[in-house]
């Protein structure tokens, strides 16, 4: 789950603030305010939103900053004032004031891709383009004018080395790199980022508000290449040709290539609905153009394909402003495919990318989270991994951060805001709020005590009892991750350290390993190290000095194509540790491993086992996104697992994948949580029956992540609705359905009778139920029956539970050939439809499943069944449907059922036999020969000879004819019809 905290950049709330800039690199960012009393003046700040210590912050009493820009690479950052002036910071003290040509309001300021040019442009039409020294200072290279007062600038991408092909030979192997998009936080960290060469491109085009473009070379020489009779508004070039797109001072977008000299010639051109010439429009891919609009909506226009779509707000469309409220700003950030969206009213959406290469719709992008600004937003900009908001007297720091939640079997914990906890004492359901100076990074709870921690700062509370919660020390540590045991606190910190702090602050103990450690885990006393080496160390923390509880085990000797631990959890009594692996390509593997302590072996199992699905294109592969063991129980862990929906099969080419990932760039797939089933998946555990499946359980679409494990419940986080916050709450496992307060040794009872089941050890099951009596607890022991299909202990099962019914049924089921059919029948009986389902298609008995499925009114399924699977029983079905509706007084509905079921000619006039004109209108229309004729003898019977007679001849029936005419004494005409008859 993710959330965006704000933060304030220390600034004067009492400017106004006019630029707010990134360091595209570098965790640095620049603010540009005035104020009467000050004038202009340029803060740098950290990603904290402090000040950046030592620096004499640029400031002029008589000038207001322009602009202002970032080298894409170098620590230096150029502002530009309305006075001409030109103030440099070289990542020193104080900033430097460089020799400026300019006189007039400098409005342009950029940098080429990668940093070897400046451009400035005036309000007077003066063009600089600047070199930098040997300083690594700006110094002008050449000028140049234009018409009327500059606008745009924007530098021409270099195309020969953009691709890193590392990463496209990454996306060959198998697996795909949309893998690591399931996992929320977890990276590789023996992964380096490729260095690739690259050569700067110094060409740019610039823009006026007298509509002139100019082109100007690497050598200075500047050409005009397009006049218009508005200004220039906008111009940017594209990502991956040679082409630029402008916004014109009339709303129209012009789309061109650029020829070598930088002639422009016209491709396409387009005028989206409800945009005007002051939107603010970026890239939000390769191609596609990103634009706000007048009605808060943003316009996404393609310029390669001509698409065009609108990205609206769900939530917000609903409310009684929307008419008031529309986006002032938007950016994107290509590195996580996330497009954020800044209002008048101070909200701030997120959405993520998510790689549909079929279709580009607003399909393609998925609301992720939104976030509340006290007032109107002016711009929003991101930076390496934040996004900076600015109001028109205060600038905030937007940071994506995992929510911190913390959950054992006497307190749970989970966060609501930056600086706040949301307690629960699991045993009474009472709930408190923990308010903190801190901005709040990770939280750890005890038996008795509170730890949670900042960037820098960790506090601690004591919590016996939930009421009363009180400080007892605060200290600095830069923490990565941390667990309390008793009343010491295990901290893996920022230099990958392992230490051991007393709540006050003070270390008693160095946890030393081979290799930085990378992961910790921390169960009841033990405590899973393991390292970038890919060693694994279990101590155990019961004595006094931590102590090893076996020796050191080297994982990339005993597991094949391992390449660096993602997870490692130890169970309650230390035996065993579970791990999840990311393989040799740093890639998640499917695979959960488990270390036996003492037997010194590896146990593993393969989540890719073959789908249920239908569809042939969808993967088999589950991915591991955690795994915890039971509170309680040593040998139960379960796995929350998810399966991508729209992964690429792996029979795609590697060009395949490659052109794919081009669509929208490499560093830009992402794939949205809700796109993925997730399932938790019970496992049993044991040294001498390996890793065995008890149970799976499908989640919700308001499920977000598994926490604990504390048998009979899994304890998750899930977000009810979009009106809801989100929650910790209590999921009862299946097999303690009816049993979700039992004691202690039923508990243990059920657990160890599903075990035994699993590896069908039939004496050691009865054993374990032997003193059961709950009706309760026997029902939820036939329920197990059905997952491990042992009909044999389901009949004991029923006979404890007094069901004679349920017995008779078993036998009347043993005259199914299969055994998936008679375990269903049990299924069905104990009210399991779902698993009933999956059985009968397993074993292919769909005239079974159609049957199931029309006992419970699910028509629809029972229809499409009939058609693709049970086609005997089609017309059957179409009748017991048609049936059905007539109960429920649809007799339209009837009608067409009773037609598509060829039963219509007697069971239609029965039907509608008590209203007349209804019957005579649909046999009518019906046109049927059958049943007009016996409409005739239907109003002959009612002595109507006449009108009998007109539906007769319409059906064709020449001896009904002869009869009646007869019986009127008209027999010339009887004898005419009989002679033309021929009959």
């Amino acid at each position: 789950m993710t959330l965006f905290f704000d933060y304030n950049i220390a600034v004067d709330p009492n400017s106004v603030h006019s630029h707010v800039r990134w360091h595209p690199q570098h965790s640095l960012i620049a603010v540009s305010s005035f104020s009467e009393e000050t004038g202009g003046s340029v803060t740098i700040c950290n990603d904290s939103g402090e000040v950046f210590q030592g620096i004499n912050n640029a400031q002029d009493k008589h000038s207001i900053v322009s602009s202002l820009a970032w080298h894409p690479n170098q620590r230096l950052l150029v502002s530009g004032w309305d006075s001409g002036r030109l103030k440099v910071w070289n990542n020193d003290d104080d900033f430097i004031l460089l020799p400026s040509p300019h006189s007039s309001p400098i409005l342009v300021l950029e940098f080429s891709h990668f940093g070897s040019r400046m451009i400035t442009v005036d309000a007077a039409g003066l063009i600089v383009v600047w070199k930098f020294d040997g300083t690594g200072l700006p110094v002008k290279s050449f000028e140049s004018h234009i018409k009327g007062s500059g606008t745009q600038a924007a530098f021409c991408h270099n195309h020969q080395s953009h691709y890193d092909v590392g990463h496209l030979a990454k996306m060959a192997v198998a697996g795909d790199e949309t893998a690591l998009d399931m996992f929320s936080s977890w990276r590789p960290k023996t992964a380096s980022k490729p260095v690739i060469a690259h050569s700067d491109n110094t060409c740019v085009f610039v823009g006026s508000d007298a509509g002139q473009v100019i082109y100007i070379n690497e050598d200075g020489t500047s050409k005009e290449v397009l006049a218009t009779d508005t200004g220039v508004k906008r111009l940017l070039h594209h990502e991956r040709k040679d082409a630029l797109v402008m916004c014109s001072g009339d709303s129209i977008f012009s789309y061109f290539s650029v020829d070598l000299d930088g002639t422009l010639t016209e491709i396409s051109q387009v005028k989206l609905n409800n945009v005007n010439s002051d939107c603010v429009a970026i890239w939000a891919g390769t191609g596609l153009l990103a634009c706000t609009s007048l009605d808060f909506s943003i316009r996404f226009w393609h310029v390669d394909t001509g698409d065009s779509y609108s990205l609206s707000v769900q939530e917000l469309t609903n409310s009684a402003n929307v008419t008031k409220q529309i986006f002032t700003s938007i950016d994107y950030l290509p590195q996580k495919g996330l497009l954020c969206g800044a209002t008048n009213m101070g909200n701030v959406i997120f959405w993520r990318f998510l790689n549909k290469v079929d279709s580009l719709t607003a399909n393609c992008w998925e609301e992720i989270a939104n976030s509340k600004i006290k007032s109107s937003v002016k711009s929003c900009c991101w930076g390496p991994t934040h996004l900076a908001v600015s109001t028109l007297n205060m600038v905030f720091i937007l940071k994506e951060h995992k929510l911190s939640v913390f959950y054992n079997q006497k307190f749970s914990g989970l966060q609501t805001s930056a600086s706040q906890i949301l307690l629960k004492n699991n045993k009474t359901n009472d709930f408190t709020d923990l308010s903190t100076d801190l901005k709040i990074m990770g939280l750890a709870i005890g038996d008795e005590y509170i730890v949670v921690w900042s960037n820098k700062t960790v506090a601690v509370y004591q919590s016996s009892i939930i009421t009363e919660i009180n400080v007892i020390g605060t200290f600095t540590c830069e923490v990565e991750t941390a667990f309390i045991k008793g009343q010491d606190l295990i901290v893996l910190n920022s230099a990958n350290k392992i230490l051991v702090y007393t709540f006050q602050g003070t270390i008693k103990a160095n946890i030393e390993c081979n290799g930085q450690p990378i992961s910790i885990d921390l169960n009841n006393e033990f405590l899973v190290v393991c390292t970038i080496t890919g060693f694994l160390y279990v101590w155990d923390l019961s004595r006094r000095e931590p102590k090893l509880r076996c020796k050191p085990k080297d994982l990339s000797e005993s597991i094949s194509d391992f390449g660096e631990v993602m997870s490692a959890k130890s169970n309650i009594n230390g035996s065993k540790v579970s791990i999840t692996i990311a393989k040799a390509n740093l890639l998640p593997s499917p695979e959960l491993f488990v270390y036996v302590i003492d037997s010194d072996t590896i146990l593993s199992h393969s989540f890719c086992e073959s789908s249920e699905s239908s569809d042939q294109n969808e993967p088999s592969a589950r991915y591991i996104i955690s795994h915890h063991w039971d509170c309680n129980e040593s040998k139960l862990l379960v796995c929350e697992t998810k399966q991508a929906k729209n992964l690429p099969s792996n029979s795609k080419s590697w060009s395949q994948k490659i052109k794919a990932s081009q669509a929208h760039s490499p560093s830009k797939i992402h794939r949205n949580s809700s796109t993925h089933s997730v399932k938790l998946i019970n496992l049993f555990v044991s040294p001498d029956h390996g890793i065995v499946t008890q149970d799976q359980v499908t989640m919700s679409e308001s499920f977000i992540s598994l926490l604990a494990v504390d048998s009979p419940n899994y304890i998750i986080l899930q977000k009810p609705s979009a009106s809801q916050k989100v929650k910790i709450e209590n999921l009862l496992m299946k097999d303690f359905s009816g049993c979700s307060s039992c004691p202690e040794e039923t508990r243990k009872a059920i657990l160890n009778f599903g075990f035994y089941l699993c590896i069908n050890d039939m004496d050691n099951a009865f054993k374990s139920i032997a003193n059961v009596k709950s009706v309760a607890v026997w029902t939820s022991l036939a329920r197990m029956c059905v997952k491990s299909q042992r009909l044999d202990v389901a009949k004991v099962c029923l006979g404890n539970m007094h069901d004679a019914r349920g017995v008779l049924m078993l036998r009347n089921a043993e005259k199914e050939p299969e055994i998936e059919a008679r375990t269903a029948a049990l299924a069905i009986h104990l009210g399991m439809r779902e698993e009933a389902e999956l059985l009968y298609r397993k074993c292919g008995r769909y005239d079974l499943l159609n049957q199931l499925y029309r006992s419970s009114d699910q028509w629809e399924k029972a229809i499409k069944i009939a058609e693709e699977k049970d086609r005997i029983h089609l017309r059957n079905t179409y009748h017991n449907y048609a049936k059905y509706l007539e109960s429920k007084n649809d007799l339209t509905g009837a009608a067409q059922m009773y037609e598509k079921a060829q039963t219509h000619r007697t069971q239609v006039p029965r039907m509608l036999l008590d209203d007349p004109l209804a019957l005579e209108r649909y046999i009518l229309q019906s046109k049927d020969p059958a049943l007009i004729k016996w409409w005739a003898q239907y109003i002959e019977s009612t002595g109507d000879m006449n009108r009998a007679m007109k539906y007769y001849e319409d059906a064709q029936d020449y001896y009904s004819m002869v009869r009646i005419h007869c019986f009127t004494e008209n027999f010339d005409k009887a004898a005419n019809i009989a002679n033309k008859s021929g009959q």
